[in-house]
């Protein structure tokens, strides 16, 4: 079974929000959050302003775009699962943009091997 390992960003994987601290000129238009679940799924929520249009990626370790995703001017929230129980192990990248500023986040997926019981035999005299 496929397991999420996020070895740097186990923190922000497990937040309920990202409380986004930029440059005075680049503010994000948006705030979010990202969770892993144990059906091998990242689930990502986004609150934006009215009038933004944001961006989310999934990109493939080689920088290859999987899932494009847009929030509509219109939106206010948006909440999005990307399954990733059929990917290979890898380092994968969620970006998420508002056209002025971006954010990028590691995720590392690495299957776990299971672990198999072992039975101790003893012979006594």
């Amino acid at each position: 079974m496929k397991k999420v390992l996020i070895s740097a960003v186990v923190l922000f994987l497990m937040t309920t929000t990202n409380q986004l601290a930029t440059a005075k000129n680049n503010h994000p238009s948006f705030d979010y959050s990202v969770y892993t679940t144990v059906d091998q799924q990242i689930h990502v929520t986004l609150e934006k302003q009215a009038g933004s249009v944001i961006r989310i990626e999934f990109l493939s370790p080689r920088g290859e775009i999987l899932v494009r995703e847009y929030v509509r001017k219109n939106q206010s929230t948006y909440r999005v699962r990307f399954n990733v129980d059929q990917l290979k192990d890898g380092e994968y990248q969620l970006v998420i943009s508002d056209g002025k500023s971006v954010e990028k986040r590691k995720v590392s997926l690495a299957t776990s091997k299971p672990i198999l019981p072992v039975k101790n035999i003893e012979l006594v005299d």
